[in-house]
């Protein structure tokens, strides 16, 4: 039971040597010939005699398995051999293991073996008995929190163990399972540039479409004066948070909510969020703002289709699929160990984003949205009968051609602000299903964008499961003409998608006398919304005041009013911008809204069309 150190130096011919320390005579060594002693060290040396680094081998039968049976990986370190595991430069492995290592060697009856033990265990407090006189001085102090400082950081994070950190800029609480802690010195070639840190690399739990799986992190460190308690620093060891349980609570309600709204990919959302640029092309650059509206968790659609490389997936055997039928065996520690954001799509605005898993909830559907629509009644008849037949039935009729005419196509013709777009959300309200929109400014006006625009926003729409409307889509439309092949383009492209789509799809239009006539045989049911009467603006009116006065009884809210208030030939649209208008002046002057409030928004309308016509 012995330790061999060797040394290897330059000699004054600038031939390297391998000297073992401690021999009388000096004679050149090979290390190999140790081979019955427990430890080998060898210190290599630069020709100007500047030590390089340390190996230590560990040759003890006893060592090695006191090893294998207490640590379980350690970074860097290669425990699955049958020959020497080789320690490199500080014996780290062994601090953060001693009491584990101590237990064992505790525990043995063969005396030869503990000797093996004590003598590895000697060797590590030798080598690094300055770090662990200051390690015993500052996180053990009775007068002070648990602290190091910069450079004996490292004794404090043992791979393995959980950490506590915060994101940037959004302030959310994460824990990762720490993997590896790396000093990083400033660059010799952009000192000015950067700056000495700790590198500490960890896995946290994410859901990938639905499979349940590690994803890589760093967090970093940067370098301070003398002590610093850990609970300051940019991420320290969970275990040191001034209130651990209550935080490990916190991050358990958090995770077993993030694993569930796998599953649950429509909902509503309401607080900061990182919202990716619309030309997004992988580099990961984002902005948090305040985002209010419904939104899909997209997880799977988020990665592949627009953050490739924005995170690094690890392959390992945490591996779980989400729907699978069993119960899954999900630990505590990895539901704490669940990401703090959820990817998904906003569907008002159309941008990918990372959202807050404690800001995501329920959605609350108005179940009345579509008996108040201002139709005709015979005409949302054969729209609620078509719909419901699509969703309860599902029906498995399809054309010759695979693929081909399992759609349900509705076009909605007639003046701006007549309900057309109500419509089409109405629907999605009664389905419970997402409105996914399609604006023209969001194909673009060359064939090729266009295709693949549309294509890509059907394939979305159709994997929610989402009603979709493409709203003013008179330049799709329009009858194809000899001297116009660009439009002619966009409009084959059009009639291509629908004949494909297998959805729930609204269309509407201004000029229903120009659509190209190979629409008809793709439109399931037509819709005319002729200008608004007087008890249609009348029941429009009070559905938009109602809304706006939250349940409140207003005295002055009666016929009479209603009467008054029809009497201009206002549009859907403009009867509920009046409202906002009104409603603003209200909360403005702290009281609630009057007469006069409605009046002053419909004069500034009358006048401002009256303006815009002349």
């Amino acid at each position: 039971c012995a330790l061999h150190t060797f040394e290897r130096r330059f000699d004054s011919r600038g031939e390297g040597l391998l000297l073992q320390v401690g021999a009388r005579d000096k004679i050149v060594l090979d290390a190999q010939r140790s081979n019955d002693v427990a430890l080998v060290l060898v210190r290599e040396y630069s020709e100007h005699r500047v030590l390089l680094e340390t190996e230590l081998e560990i040759r003890s039968s006893h060592i090695k398995a006191a090893l294998q049976a207490t640590i379980k990986s350690y970074p860097g370190v290669y425990l699955d051999t049958s020959g020497p595991i080789t320690l490199n430069d500080e014996p780290r492995c062994l601090f953060h293991y001693r009491k584990e290592l101590q237990a064992y060697g505790a525990s043995l009856s063969d005396a030869h073996a503990k000797q093996h033990i004590e003598l590895c265990m000697n060797y590590m407090a030798k080598t690094l008995r300055k770090e662990i006189h200051t390690y015993e001085r500052l996180m053990c102090h009775p007068e002070k929190a648990p602290g190091l400082e910069y450079s004996s950081l490292w004794m404090a994070y043992r791979p393995g163990d959980l950490v506590y950190a915060r994101t940037w800029p959004n302030d959310l609480e994460i824990i990762f399972r720490l993997t590896s802690m790396i000093r990083k010195k400033p660059s010799t070639e952009w000192p000015a540039k950067s700056r000495d840190h700790w590198l500490l690399e960890g896995e946290q739990m994410v859901c990938i479409g639905s499979t349940f799986r590690c994803d890589t992190l760093f967090r970093v460190v940067y370098q301070y004066d003398g002590y610093r308690p850990l609970s300051e620093l940019e991420a320290f060891p969970m275990i040191y948070h001034p209130e651990v349980s209550q935080m490990k609570e916190r991050l358990l309600a958090r995770g077993k909510k993030y694993v569930s709204l796998a599953g649950s990919p429509y909902c509503h959302y309401d607080g900061p969020a990182s919202v990716f640029q619309k030309d997004y092309e992988g580099t990961g650059a984002s902005q948090t703002r305040a985002i209010c509206q419904r939104i899909m968790i997209g997880s799977g659609e988020f990665y592949t289709n627009k953050a490739p490389g924005s995170v690094q997936l690890t392959h390992t055997h945490h591996n779980m699929d989400l729907t699978a039928d069993e119960d899954l065996d999900i630990s505590d520690e990895q539901f704490i160990l669940c990401h703090s954001q959820l990817p998904g799509f906003c569907l008002s605005s159309k941008e990918w984003a990372m959202f807050d898993v404690a800001k995501i909830t329920d959605i609350d559907f108005n179940p009345t949205a579509f008996d108040s629509l201002v139709l005709d009644e015979s005409k949302k008849s054969m729209i609620s009968s078509l719909v419901r037949e699509r969703v309860d039935q599902e029906s498995t009729f399809d054309d010759i051609i695979k693929g081909k005419g399992k759609g349900l196509i509705f076009l909605l013709h007639g003046e701006p602000g007549t309900g057309k777009t109500l419509t089409a959300e109405s629907i999605a309200e009664y389905t419970r299903r997402p409105l996914y929109t399609v604006g023209c400014g969001d194909l673009g006006i060359v064939s090729y964008q266009v295709e693949r625009v549309l294509n890509a926003s059907l394939t979305l729409a159709t994997k929610w499961n989402a009603v979709v409307l493409l709203d003013e889509a008179d330049v799709f439309m329009e009858s194809r003409s000899s001297n116009e092949i660009q439009r002619n383009g966009l409009v084959s492209v059009l009639l291509r998608t629908l004949e494909y789509f297998e959805g729930i799809m609204f269309l509407t239009t201004k000029r229903i006398g120009t659509i190209d006539q190979a629409f008809k045989s793709r439109i399931h049911l037509s819709l005319s919304y002729p200008s608004l009467g007087p008890e249609a603006r009348r029941h429009i009116w009070r559905n938009n005041l109602v809304r706006s006065f939250s349940g409140a009884s207003i005295d002055w809210f009666n016929n009479k009013f209603l009467d008054e208030v029809i009497k201009e030939a206002l549009n859907g649209r403009q009867i509920k911008n009046i409202v906002r208008v009104a409603d603003a002046q209200a909360v403005h002057a702290k009281r609630d809204m009057i007469p006069e409030d409605i009046f002053r928004a419909v004069k500034a309308l009358i006048d401002f069309e009256k303006d815009f016509s002349d």
